[in-house]
């Protein structure tokens, strides 16, 4: 077996080069779908998460503006404290919010069901101090270590209490749609690159197969074989190389014809010149048989 064989031998085929580079670029274009889907619904969800909190901050503090923060954190007092408590608790529950706290100076502190421990306090520190000095903040979206559910925190000053501020927390139900949605593209991404592969596998197979049989006849050719030996059908290029193949089998064909016709005249013109040749030989020779006899 010669080396070029061998190396033919080794290569890639027309099909699995057409169904690689099918599922290649299907593969591509799914992760990139999928990538750009769930950074646009994400980015699309923490803001109207970030609007939605915001305005929740801003209702709350507008509902808790009576409560007497500043005197209970000063002078104390468990049923003032569980007053304030219990606003939370009914606020927080009705805006279905997942947490709500009262953040003061100096550590003060009031939350929903009685917790003395905001979980994005020390992490959103700059944002508490930019919303005590007026206005509203919207924290990072993060993940809970405890649950791993996705949180929101957003923060407003607390009108008439200076340098209080109102924190609010998205309930986990609603974020966890981000969740949701990259499993959904998951699974949407698997099935998606399934079909890709089969198509690619039917489309590969549409393609070499035209090839394949177009070997197979060129494989087959002999000396005598004419340009009908070989079926330009298939694709486009396909029926390009064929059409070329038939015209180079013409044109030996008409090739061998002319050389087997020069053959022919020239044996001919051989004969001829081989025959006047043994006519002269042979006539000196009667001659001198004729001499003899007399």
């Amino acid at each position: 077996m010669s080396d070029g064989t061998r190396h033919e031998e080794r290569g890639w085929t027309m099909w699995a080069a057409a169904w690689v580079a099918t599922a290649a670029a299907c593969l591509v274009a799914v992760v990139a779908l999928a990538q750009l889907s769930s950074e646009s619904f994400e980015a699309t969800l923490e803001r109207a998460l970030a609007d939605h909190l915001s305005a929740a901050a801003g209702l709350a503090a507008a509902a808790l503006q009576e409560l007497p923060v500043e005197t209970v954190s000063d002078l104390g007092g468990e049923r003032s404290a569980e007053r304030i408590t219990a606003r939370l608790d009914a606020l927080c529950s009705g805006s279905q919010l997942h947490d709500i706290a009262l953040l003061g100076p100096n550590g003060a502190h009031f939350g929903a069901g009685g917790r003395r421990i905001w979980v994005s306090e020390a992490a959103d520190a700059s944002l508490i101090a930019a919303a005590a000095a007026g206005g509203v903040r919207v924290g990072p979206l993060y993940r809970s270590n405890d649950d791993g559910v996705l949180y929101l925190a957003a923060y407003a000053a607390f009108p008439g209490h200076p340098r209080w501020v109102v924190a609010v927390e998205g309930s986990g139900a609603t974020l966890a749609a981000v969740d949701d949605l990259e499993r959904m593209q998951v699974g949407a991404g698997a099935i998606a690159l399934l079909v890709a592969l089969a198509i690619g596998a039917v489309l590969a197979t549409f393609v070499a197969r035209p090839l394949r049989r177009l070997r197979d006849e060129l494989s087959a050719i002999g000396p005598t074989a004419g340009p009908d030996s070989i079926t330009a059908r298939g694709l486009r290029e396909v029926r390009q190389v064929a059409v070329a193949a038939r015209t180079l089998l013409s044109t030996i064909g008409e090739r061998d014809a002319e050389i087997r016709a020069g053959h022919e005249r020239e044996l001919r013109q051989v004969t001829a010149l081989a025959a006047a040749v043994a006519h002269e030989v042979r006539n000196p020779l009667n001659a001198l048989g004729s001499r003899s006899l007399g």
